[in-house]
């Protein structure tokens, strides 16, 4: 439908805090860019602790690690940084996220959107039981501890690109402001 936006996928990142969420999305980050996708990052803060691009925060090492956007959203603050090749109008603000082409969550554990999760040896419980896309393990040996799903080392960024590709979840998009 001309004039319609077509939003990109999104997937969501999950595990326990300290888990490795952050280090493994700024690491599929500079992948995914390196094979030129566009790629928004939404750090969910449902405290609303968080701090917005202060140096050592999630939101500046995904804006370092390549991402074309970085959102910080808690219940009391919503922040928003984009790359941009000109100062952009303010009609142009309605669409946000039509141009990417993959939104990754970090956090939101509570919604229903596919999602990778985090699992290490210290706390290998699932966060939600359910279909998950894929399992970021950081020992092989859990790998067997799951059975039939999808399992990646942590440090196999390339292979869980390609399986993301694979089931239909990057496909690249154009459209830019």
């Amino acid at each position: 439908m001309e004039g319609s936006i077509i939003l990109p996928p999104i997937i969501s990142i999950r595990g326990y805090s300290k888990s490795g969420k952050t280090t493994f999305i700024c690491n599929l980050l500079r992948e995914l860019s390196s094979r030129s996708y566009r790629v928004a990052v939404v750090k969910h803060d449902p405290k609303g602790y968080g701090l917005y691009d202060a140096e050592g925060t999630d939101t500046n090492k995904f804006w370092g690690a390549g991402a074309e956007a970085v959102f910080l959203s808690s219940p009391y603050q919503f922040f928003f940084r984009k790359k941009v090749e000109q100062e952009v109008m303010p009609e142009i603000f309605s669409s946000l996220c039509e141009e990417f082409d993959l939104v990754i969550l970090e956090g939101y554990k509570k919604l229903n959107y596919p999602f990778i999760e985090i699992v290490t040896t210290n706390d290998d419980r699932l966060l939600q039981a359910g279909e998950s896309l894929a399992l970021i393990v950081d020992n092989k040996q859990l790998f067997r501890y799951y059975g039939d799903t999808i399992c990646f080392s942590r440090d196999d960024i390339s292979g869980v690109a390609d399986y993301l590709e694979e089931k239909g979840f990057l496909v690249k998009r154009r459209n830019k402001w």
